[in-house]
């Protein structure tokens, strides 16, 4: 289907839309309508997963792009957005929408999983593996996951997992080692640390303590 059956969205240089652009985008939506068709004018064919309802589609459109506006979302998210509020849709006119969010840069799984990683991950002090679980969750894409997490390795593992022990062990300075130890090793599991880095950083954690 072409672009002519969708509502006209500007695209901003670079295509790398920022909140105050998705802002601009929602404004320029609202002013439009999507055209009526005169009863004698030619009917358009609807192909296979498509359909031929402009307003319908433009209203998607819109209401995709106001609720990236409010909160990132991954491609699956999005997906699954329009699926779940436009039933009526085809297949093929959700892809085309994504495509068109895709190419004007409001949906990139590499740049939110970057976001993901450089804020709500690092203010939670997530592990890596909580943070691939995380990214998994919202459907983000393997290769997205791998670029945000590249540079996060064993030893920035073991370096987080020991400035949050130490941090537990400051106040459980009135606790015996082992009780010490069970609630510090806890803290770290909940935040996707385990195995012998969370062990090592309570040891080192506690003996600083000492």
């Amino acid at each position: 289907m072409s672009d002519e059956h969708f509502a006209e969205v500007i695209q901003f240089p670079g295509a790398k839309a920022t909140p105050d652009d998705l802002r601009v985008a929602i404004r320029e939506l609202e002013q439009r309508r999507a055209p009526s068709v005169a009863s004698d004018e030619a009917t358009i064919t609807a192909f296979p997963g498509t359909t031929d309802d402009a307003g319908l589609l433009q209203d998607a459109e819109n209401a995709l792009v106001r609720a990236l506006a409010r909160s990132p979302k991954s491609v699956v998210e999005a997906h699954q957005l329009l699926q779940r509020d436009y039933e009526t849709l085809g297949e093929g006119d959700r892809q085309q929408i994504i495509q068109r969010m895709l190419e004007l840069g409001y949906l990139d799984d590499a740049r939110l999983a970057a976001q993901l990683r450089d804020g709500r991950f690092a203010r939670k002090q997530l592990s890596r593996s909580a943070m691939e679980r995380e990214l998994r969750s919202r459907g983000i894409e393997n290769s997205a996951i791998e670029l945000a997490l590249a540079n996060i390795d064993g030893d920035d593992e073991y370096e987080r997992a020991l400035e949050l022990a130490r941090d537990r062990a400051r106040r459980s300075r009135s606790l015996d080692y082992d009780t010490a130890y069970r609630r510090i090793h806890g803290y770290l599991a909940r935040r996707g640390f385990g195995g012998e880095t969370a062990s090592r950083a309570i040891r080192a954690a506690l003996n600083d303590e000492e």
